[in-house]
Parts: structure tokens; sequence; C-alpha cells
């Protein structure tokens, strides 16, 4: 009984070690400045999941490419991280309530997904300024 005490507590270890390593590893992802396929490079360094160009999107949602457990689990990230991005958006703007219209995260995710398949340099804050200019 006693091992069987240690081996989970040595589980559970791994697992929170593994888990810390990868929250550190994904706050800590910036972007630096990128040319887009516009050839205009991004103001502001974006941090986390969308830090990332168009292609980076595309290739993590494939799930021939990674598995679609790890693709949709990545889809909620991109989500999560779109919505987060719109939101200090809306914070930082004074004179907007909310720069995303009337769409909800997952229809900003949508148009998000669609607009890298057809633009893979482009990065995704720059992206979601496009929508916002659309709508």
């Amino acid at each position: 009984m006693r091992s069987y005490a240690i081996m989970l507590s040595i589980r559970y270890f791994n697992h929170t070690f593994i888990l810390i390593a990868s929250l550190i590893a994904n706050g800590c992802a910036t972007m630096q400045a990128k040319q887009t396929d516009t050839n205009k490079a991004a103001p502001f360094s974006a941090q986390g999941w969308g830090g990332t160009a168009c292609k980076e999107l595309i290739h993590d949602i494939t799930p021939k490419n990674i598995g679609f457990q790890q693709a949709v689990q990545n889809i909620r990230l991109y989500q999560s991280w779109a919505s987060g991005f719109v939101s200090g958006v809306n914070y930082s703007d004074s004179d907007v309530y909310d720069v995303s219209g009337a769409t909800t995260p997952k229809d900003t995710f949508i148009w998000l997904k669609n607009y890298c398949a057809d633009n893979l340099e482009t990065a995704i804050p720059i992206a979601l300024h496009e929508l916002f200019q659309l709508i």
C-alpha cells in the first residue's frame, strides 16, 4: 500500500511538473515583428498562442498534422486567445464598446481560420485587425 501511495505521488509530481513547464513555455512565447504578405511589420509584440503567423495556426488545427484530439484542443486555445485579443482591443479603445461587432468568439475564429488559410504569412494579430476593418 505504501509503494502505491509513493507511485501516485511521483505520478502527480510528474504531471504537475509537465503542466507547469508547458504553461511557462507557452507564456514565454512571444512574437517578434514579422513581415506580412502586405509587407507591414506587426507594430507590437503579441504573446501566447496568437503570437504566431497564420501558417502555424493552420498547421496546429489540422488533424492530419497533429491528431484529432490535439487539433480540437488547439482550436480552443486559439479561440480563447482571439477572444482575449478582442477583449484587450475593446478595453484599450474607450471609443468602441465591442470592436468585433455582433460576432461570437466562434464566428471570429471561423473567420480567422478562413483568412489564415488564404494568407499564411500574415501575423494573427494583423489578420484580426483586418477583421475589425470589415465590421
